[in-house]
């Protein structure tokens, strides 16, 4: 919602989800939650029953401020009443950088385990193409046993060769929704890419018709090789996500062991991608995915699954790979204690060649509570067996992840990109523990937690909204395009995508959720090695400058994801440096912090010194205390080991103004956050701020006048002297009926001073505000306030009685 209606107009922030109301056909709908996300709301609005038949509506939504209208826009056809038979169009890759890594083979056994998953009736198509669709299409038809079957016997005569046109295979996939012969409502289109376009079609030749199929594409980004800000373009235009897989390749030959490891690790997490992007179209939730080895010394590894009373149907699900063809087997053991094997209850679907299995549960086999899979190595291969196990369910609880392919933002390495995941049921979700587990292109997983504490970007606190900031958004690399026939040269694109995964759980359920994400290498004008864009979120520019004193230069700060203007960026008591530098540990992580940090740091200003006070912390640790002349430095330190009791003087300069910073350092070297005194200190030979008691009236608990008498008199302390040297050289006096001093001016200081209230109601406090100036020019640190009640005189007339 903007305020002119347009994209960049100014944004209309601050309001409720309450301040929404929606209809769909005219029908009341109801808002259950929503949140402002990146300059938009997001509403969860749950679709009314009551339409007079299967079909797609009208979303109208309206805005009322203080219950007026304000603003309402409709959404034409934007909400679908149908079955939950889906039109999918698998689009693949075979060009001839497809050859490289095994990913042609993975590619094939993936797309095998998403056709042994589909669901009868659901439509199939699958478009291969190059520079061209060739060969022809796999045609939409209904899914059955025949059609899956002739389906992965058209997969496995895929072979790569030739250029990349993804607008061609785009168009043909839209061909195929558009001639379908299954009557079903909806559609959906998986694009896997391995490069970059570089034969017509061009994607942005077909954009248009793409977009008015209404079928949203997910996109998968299969290497490092490929256009990931393509892809995620595309998957921002019709509504769908971006994945990006990473293609691992060994230093060995790919037929040798570790060579086989690596290509096990590709296929698995493209049939995890799959399989999620399957279970979507199904609106299945995922429940779990975790990966594994068996093999004849570990020949069962179990995985627990909580299955909660929302749950109305379930998929258990076992992928693994192996160039042995090992036998795999998966017994489920429900939470009554009864073993499900396959003697007793054949698989739903099970394919030795790709190597996957597994079972459809419907509701009168789901049981609440733990289920376990138990994955079983029955023979073939000394060799481990790498595998992936999933559970995922039809569901009211979803956990939805908002990365930048839904919120239409665009990022920059050195920028921090926002991580959102939406939790709910029939009512947002609060109080769950939601992790993100990020990777870049280096493969490292990293976590993070998300917060719905209203504190990190995620809306109201306790809202159902979890966000937090990913900030270690600095691997882009220009990778050289695969070299394909025919294909006209494309430049190296610089950019880098991540992976991301979510994970939700309470005590009753947990629900995961993937995406990612991609951004573009960062300008770097000046050539400092600083992105310009890290600059700019940061407001530095010197990378070797050190604003936060934590021995962790700007550049440094830029690699490892931290803040270079907060010295503990994790919260977790170790300074950055200290954790990047010498601890080695996680500077985003506040679990591994390995010291605490002092509490509190305050300065006060005497004649010829600044007296410092500061947590006594244990004999184990030193404190150093550093001082500057402005808040940005140069810091120089001036000890290394304050005294145990609390308390230093620090001799100083009168008339010069000073900054203190202090950490603690503990006997493995380890130091802490850095604690700053928050506000210049200038000592001076009168360093004392006036201060003194308001009087009216000379302490009258009432008032029927307006006019009063303003006296004044030192306060009272313990050692009978304080209060005088506040209060004898009081030169100046403002006073003011406003709190803010507004309408005040500077007057001598003088007693018995007369002032005119502002009246409130009759038996109210009337209150005048009041600060005060010493011969020294010091003001008060707050303003004083003097309070009488307001009580008007009473006229009483005398009854007579005759």
């Amino acid at each position: 919602l903007v305020t002119d209606g347009s994209l960049a107009g100014p944004v209309v922030a601050d309001l409720a989800t309450s301040d929404f109301h929606a209809q769909v056909n005219g029908l009341e709908a109801e808002v259950i939650g929503g949140s402002f996300i990146q300059e938009q709301y997001w509403l969860l609005i749950r679709a009314p029953g009551g339409q007079p038949g299967n079909g797609v509506y009208d979303l109208q939504v309206s805005l009322e401020v203080s219950g007026i209208p304000a603003a309402s826009d409709t959404n034409a056809d934007s909400v679908s009443y149908d079955s939950d038979l889906v039109d999918q169009v698998l689009v693949i890759d075979r060009s001839g950088s497809m050859i490289e890594n095994g990913k042609m083979q993975a590619a094939r056994e993936a797309a095998n385990f998403y056709v042994d998953a589909t669901l009868d009736n659901d439509g199939l198509a699958i478009v291969p193409y190059n520079q061209d669709v060739n060969p022809a299409p796999f045609d939409m038809r209904p899914v059955d046993d025949t059609a899956r079957t002739t389906a992965q016997t058209y997969l496995a005569g895929l072979n790569p060769s030739g250029s990349t046109s993804i607008g061609d295979g785009l168009e043909t996939a839209v061909k195929q929704r558009a001639e379908s012969p299954t009557g079903n409502p909806r559609c959906s289109f998986v694009l896997l890419s391995d490069g970059m376009e570089n034969t017509l079609q061009y994607y942005a030749d077909v954009r248009d018709k793409v977009i008015d199929s209404h079928c949203p594409v997910t996109t998968i980004a299969f290497g490092a090789a490929s256009a990931e800000d393509l892809m995620q373009d595309i998957a921002e235009d019709t509504g769908g996500n971006l994945f990006y897989n990473d293609v691992y390749v060994s230093a060995t030959t790919p037929d040798s062991p570790e060579g086989f490891a690596e290509y096990a690790h590709t296929a698995l997490d493209l049939g995890n991608i799959y399989e999620y992007t399957k279970a979507n179209n199904e609106r299945r939730f995922r429940l779990l995915s975790e990966t594994g080895e068996v093999s004849p010394k570990m020949p069962v590894v179990v995985h627990k699954v909580l299955v909660d009373k929302s749950v109305t149907s379930i998929l258990f699900a076992l992928d693994w790979v192996s160039d042995l063809k090992p036998d795999i087997e998966l017994n489920l053991l429900t939470p009554g204690g009864k073993l499900i094997k396959p003697g007793d209850l054949p698989y739903s679907f099970y394919d030795l060649t790709s190597q996957h299995l597994g079972w459809y549960l419907d509701k009168s086999m789901v049981e609440v509570g733990t289920w376990e899979m138990h994955v079983i190595f029955k023979a073939g291969t000394e060799s481990p067996v790498p595998y992936r196990v999933f559970a995922s369910a039809r569901s009211l609880i979803n956990l939805q992840l908002i990365l930048p392919d839904r919120s239409t933002a665009s990022f920059l390495t050195g920028n921090r990109v926002p991580i959102y995941a939406m939790l709910y049921g029939e009512k947002p979700i609060p109080g769950a523990e939601v992790e993100a587990f990020v990777s870049g292109m280096d493969g490292v997983v990293r976590r993070l937690r998300l917060l719905d504490d209203g504190q990190h970007d995620d809306g109201l606190a306790n809202d159902g909204l979890y966000a937090n900031f990913f900030t270690r958004v600095n691997q882009a690399e220009a990778v050289e395009p695969i070299k394909e026939e025919g294909g006209t040269p494309t430049p190296a694109l610089d950019e880098g995508a991540y992976r991301v995964r979510v994970v939700a759980s309470t005590k009753n359920f947990t629900r995961e959720t993937l995406g990612s994400f991609s951004v573009l290498e960062s300008p770097d004008k000046n050539g400092n090695r600083l992105p310009d864009a890290f600059e700019q979120e940061y407001g530095v520019s010197d990378p070797q400058g050190d604003p936060d004193l934590d021995l962790l230069i700007n550049y440094d700060e830029y690699g490892a994801g931290t803040n270079p203007n907060d010295s503990d960026t994790d919260d977790g008591g170790e300074n950055d440096g200290s954790e990047v530098l010498s601890h080695k540990t996680d500077p985003l992580d506040p679990s591994d912090d390995g010291i605490k940090a002092p509490q509190f740091l305050k300065a006060k200003a005497g004649s010829g010194y600044v007296r410092l006070f500061y947590e006594a912390l244990d004999s184990g640790l030193t404190l150093w205390l550093y001082r500057a002349t402005s808040p940005s430095g140069p810091w120089v330190l001036r000890s290394s080991q304050l005294p145990s009791n609390g308390e230093y003087d620090d001799p100083a300069t009168n008339g010069v103004g000073y900054f203190y910073r202090l950490l603690a350092r503990n006997r493995g070297g380890l130091t802490s956050a850095v604690v700053d005194s928050g506000v210049e200190t200038t000592p001076s030979k009168d360093p004392q701020p006036p201060e003194a008691l308001v009087i009216i009236n000379d302490g009258a608990p009432t008032t029927a006048r307006a006019i009063v008498s303003l006296t004044f008199a030192p306060y009272e302390s313990s050692d009978g002297e304080s209060g005088h040297a506040a209060f004898d050289d009081i030169s100046e006096v403002m006073i003011s009926n406003d709190p803010f001093l507004a309408d005040g001016k500077w007057q001598a200081f003088k007693q018995d001073i007369h002032w005119n209230l502002a009246l409130p109601k009759p038996g109210e406090l009337a209150h005048v505000y009041v600060r005060f100036r010493d011969l020294a020019g010091n003001e008060s640190v707050g303003i004083t306030v003097g309070m009488i009640v307001y009580q008007p005189y009473e006229i009483r007339l005398p009854l007579i009685m005759k």
